[in-house]
């Protein structure tokens, strides 16, 4: 027989109505009263403490795990001797070869320095562009490390990876409710909605994410089919793109392509809308991603229906970026595709999975949904979730404030029975 799962008891202060909540969001959705309640201190920091012993007894179960594997990699050990002097053969030409290269370069800028009376022209350039080449690549290869420090938005906080767990919140993917499969379970009944629902297979594939229910995982198959359908084509088409942009501009590459790289070291250098994603993904407690694998990876882990607007379009020298997280335990992704210039977004989505059978057009009447495209935005409803969806976004409409209250309007959309 299966356990019931023991759901947290947190009545809603209006109506009385329980909560489908773990306590450690600042606010909490009221499905009975159709409100947003304020969650008490002393229960936030009641279940901020049993976040940290579970984080504890997760980090001892991980010790003897890494125990186990340190045995395992020392069996390992006397198989991969022979190929340790191979390394140090390798590495030690390198110690010696690249100081030397550096060397010759050094060389070679300074004979050109000092065999004229004065600086010339050609070399002053062949200067700049060197170090100018050193800072460009130092930009680059550390843009990711300026952001590991900004802690996350209250309300995008997950409660084990802020106890310092790598722990992801699971939710019933029936009512939202936050449940806990213990070690060998592989089904339980939800103690909210007394839904049935199989423990996730992807623990490592977000930040928060849902256990769903055997209907819910047949029609997940069938949207990963459709979706796999619509990444091929999109590769394709994106391949294509490229391929015939630069059969027209190859007639000219001589000057093509130092006006190219110059216009990529300028988009590289300045501001980019994927250095505000990196900063938002940190507040929002998210992973970020490039490319077209995270947001399809996403839908197929999250999204039950067909692929929502926003994910269809490409084009030349575009790219596409995505913050995965979790909203009040349910799995949110936003993902944008940038135009050539790395400035501003041709096309953003924000999804949120909640998995139920909804009315379109009563949801579509709501206050949220007219709030939400006063916004700029408009509202796809499927059983899925909800997705929001605008084009020609600005930075400052993908600012942590704003994609607040956005998904919190999308939740109280997703609400709507």
């Amino acid at each position: 027989m299966l356990r019931v799962h023991e759901a947290f008891a947190l009545p809603c202060p209006r109506c009385g109505a329980a909560l489908a909540t773990d306590g450690m969001a600042p606010y909490a959705w009221c499905g009975a009263c159709h409100a947003w309640q304020t969650v008490p201190d002393d229960v936030r920091l009641a279940a901020w403490q049993r976040a940290r012993d579970v984080a504890r007894n997760r980090e001892a179960q991980a010790a003897e795990l890494a125990v186990a594997r340190r045995q395992t990699r020392s069996a390992t050990w006397s198989r991969v001797q022979t190929g340790i002097l191979t390394t140090l053969a390798i590495g030690g030409v390198l110690i010696f070869v690249l100081p030397l290269l550096a060397t010759g370069a050094l060389y070679v800028v300074a004979s050109a320095l000092v065999a004229f009376d004065e600086l010339e022209p050609w070399a002053a350039s062949l200067v700049v562009l060197i170090f100018g080449a050193v800072a460009f690549v130092y930009r680059r290869a550390t843009r990711h490390r300026r952001w590991s420090r900004i802690r996350p938005a209250d309300d995008w906080a997950q409660g084990a990876a802020a106890a310092g767990s790598a722990a992801v919140s699971v939710s019933c993917g029936e009512c939202g409710a936050p449940i806990a499969f213990r070690a060998g379970e592989h089904a339980l009944v939800c103690g909210h909605c007394r839904s049935v629902v199989l423990e996730p297979e992807e623990h490592a594939g977000g930040r928060a994410v849902l256990a769903l229910t055997e209907l819910q995982r047949a029609r997940r198959v069938r949207a990963k089919s459709d979706r796999d359908l619509m990444r091929a084509r999109l590769a394709a088409a994106r391949s294509s793109a490229v391929f015939r942009a630069w059969l027209w501009v190859g007639t000219i590459g001589l000057v093509a392509v130092p006006v190219l790289a110059v216009a990529y070291a300028v988009r590289a250098l300045t501001p980019s809308l994927e250095e505000a994603l990196l900063n938002t993904s940190k507040r929002l407690d998210g992973d970020f991603g490039s490319g077209l694998g995270p947001p399809f990876d996403w839908l197929d882990s999250h999204w039950l229906g067909a692929t929502p607007p926003g994910f269809a379009q490409t084009g030349t020298f575009t790219s596409r970026w995505s913050v995965a997280s979790g909203f009040q335990g349910r799995p949110f992704l936003l993902s944008v595709l940038a135009s050539w210039t790395d400035l501003a977004a041709k096309e953003a989505a924000l999804v949120l999975a909640c998995p139920r059978e909804r009315d379109a057009t009563r949801v579509l009447a709501t206050r949220a949904a007219q709030e939400i495209r006063a916004r700029g935005f408009l509202v796809h409803v499927d059983y899925a979730g909800i997705a929001l969806v605008a084009e020609r976004v600005r930075q400052k409409q993908l600012e942590v404030d704003e994609l607040t209250a956005l998904a919190r309007l999308a939740y109280e959309l997703a609400e709507v029975r």
